[in-house]
C-alpha cells in the first residue's frame, strides 16, 4: 500500500491490493473502508480531491502527506483519471479547499412550501 495521507486517527493509502479494487483499478483505503474516486470521505471531501491535493503537494487538511513514490504517483494518476472521466473532479480542483458539503437551499417538505 502507498500511504498518501495520515493524521492522528487514520492513514489513507492507494492500492490495487484490496477486495474493492477491480480490474486493477486503485482504491483509497482509509481505516477499514475503501473509497472509489467519486466517494466522499467521512470529512465530506471527495476521495479524488484528497488525492489531487496530494498530487499537487497542496495543504494537507489536518494531517501530513505521505511520500511521492513512483508507484504512488502512478496509482494517484489512475485514481484521479477515473474521477475525471466520470466528471466528478473538475480540472483545477487541487487548488480548491473542499470541506463538508451543506445544502444551501430548502430541502424536502421545506422545498414544497417555499
Amino acid at each position: 500500500m502507498n500511504i498518501i495521507y495520515r493524521n492522528s486517527g487514520v492513514e489513507a493509502c492507494l492500492t490495487t491490493d484490496h477486495p474493492a479494487s477491480s480490474y486493477n483499478q486503485p482504491v483509497l483505503v482509509a481505516g477499514d473502508k475503501a473509497f472509489g474516486p467519486r466517494d466522499r470521505l467521512p470529512s465530506g471531501m471527495p476521495a479524488a480531491h484528497l488525492v489531487r491535493l496530494w498530487q499537487a503537494r497542496g495543504r494537507a487538511p489536518g494531517g501530513k502527506w505521505g511520500p511521492h513514490t513512483p508507484e504512488a504517483e502512478h496509482l494517484a494518476a489512475a485514481f484521479v483519471s477515473m474521477a475525471e472521466q466520470a466528471g466528478a473532479v473538475p480540472a483545477g480542483a487541487e487548488q480548491a479547499d473542499v470541506g463538508p458539503t451543506e445544502p444551501t437551499g430548502p430541502t424536502g417538505s421545506e422545498a414544497t412550501q417555499a
